[in-house]
């Protein structure tokens, strides 16, 4: 646990989505990287800013550490959830029942996720900003608070900050960039 420290979680930006490519490999839309540049302006300066290694997230943070400074390091344990590399449409679906189950057939346990980012977090010093996944970065806020956090994923856009600290919900920072609801890129 963060122990009374806040950091600030940053969710990566809308993905290149390429449905003949692993979703851990893509790349940020030219699009999403001005949105992640646009919120990365709202964000406090950070001792130190850490992101998943997946291109994505490592694009994202990229922005972020041009903008709030700090150290900027990998880490792989803030991958997001392991899941098959199949295009579905019930992705959302999937997806919450994997939130509230802990489990969907295929998947990277949640309980696992949840223990890799948690022990990546408690490494952070308090204010450090950390980048990451939807779904791996909602678990490890689970672990912080009791709050609903199927409907707090739900409205998670790409991309998005929020401040997490022990004994409290997560709150989502503002302003947030703008997404058109139809655009695909939401979820992944």
């Amino acid at each position: 646990m963060i122990d009374g420290r806040t950091i600030v979680l940053v969710r990566h930006g809308r993905p290149d989505i390429r449905m003949d490519q692993p979703a851990p490999t893509w790349q940020l839309r030219e699009d999403g990287r001005a949105d992640v540049l646009r919120l990365a302006e709202t964000l406090p300066n950070a001792p130190v800013v850490i992101s998943s290694d997946e291109p994505k997230a490592v694009q994202t943070a990229e922005i972020v550490h041009g903008v709030v400074g700090g150290d900027l390091r990998l880490d792989g344990r803030l991958r997001e959830a392991k899941r098959p590399d199949v295009w579905t449409t019930d992705y959302e679906v999937r997806a919450a029942r994997y939130l509230t189950r802990g489990h969907e057939p295929g998947w990277e346990p949640a309980h696992v996720v949840r223990n890799r980012v948690v022990e990546a977090a408690d490494e952070l010093p308090a204010g450090a900003v950390l980048v990451g996944h939807g779904l791996s970065l909602t678990l490890y806020t689970a672990t912080l608070a009791r709050f609903d956090h199927v409907s707090f994923w739900r409205q998670l856009r790409l991309p998005d900050a929020w401040i997490a600290a022990e004994g409290v919900a997560p709150r989502i920072l503002e302003p947030r960039p703008t997404l058109e609801e139809d655009d695909p890129a939401r979820r992944p």
